[in-house]
């Protein structure tokens, strides 16, 4: 099925996509762990103390995510339609995106002095999978068209 920009489908999508990415946005907050809030809050470096590595990890995922947000938003401005495929590759991608907070979780949980290899080598992934869903089209493409090619986007 193939839904065009004016059709109450393709902001459904659209919408749903975007939110996605706002709740993972949302749910990095919940990997930072403060443990003593009013001793934390007393200055700015006693929070810095509190946070840390935490905050580090929460500030790279929060960019890495808006930045996939982003491009997608400014890949979705060229489409002139959304069809499934487009729709089925969009839910790996915000599979691979919702995997992100967990992830930021794990990195920077200040009970975790290291991570094992074989578990920092299982993030990594989850960090780079959403690069696997992205697919910038080779071609020269004008606005509202859509072209044969990759994972149903606009490079379809």
């Amino acid at each position: 099925m193939r839904y065009s920009r004016e059709e109450s489908e393709f902001d459904r999508a659209i919408t749903f996509i975007d939110a996605t990415f706002a709740v993972a946005l949302t749910l990095l907050i919940t990997s930072l762990d403060i443990q003593n809030r009013a001793k934390a809050f007393k200055s700015l470096s006693a929070l810095y103390a509190a946070l840390g590595p935490q905050f580090l990890a929460f500030l790279i995922a929060f960019t890495v995510i808006a930045g996939y947000w982003f491009g997608h938003h400014r890949m979705v401005a060229s489409f002139a339609a959304i069809d499934d495929r487009t729709l089925v590759a969009n839910l790996f991608l915000l599979a691979a995106i919702v995997l992100l907070p967990f992830a930021t979780s794990a990195v920077g949980d200040p009970g975790v002095a290291e991570l094992p290899r074989s578990s920092s080598r299982g993030w990594l992934p989850a960090w780079l999978l959403p690069l696997f869903f992205w697919c910038p089209c080779p071609l020269p493409i004008s606005p509202r068209r859509t072209l044969p090619g990759c994972l149903g986007s606009r490079c379809l």
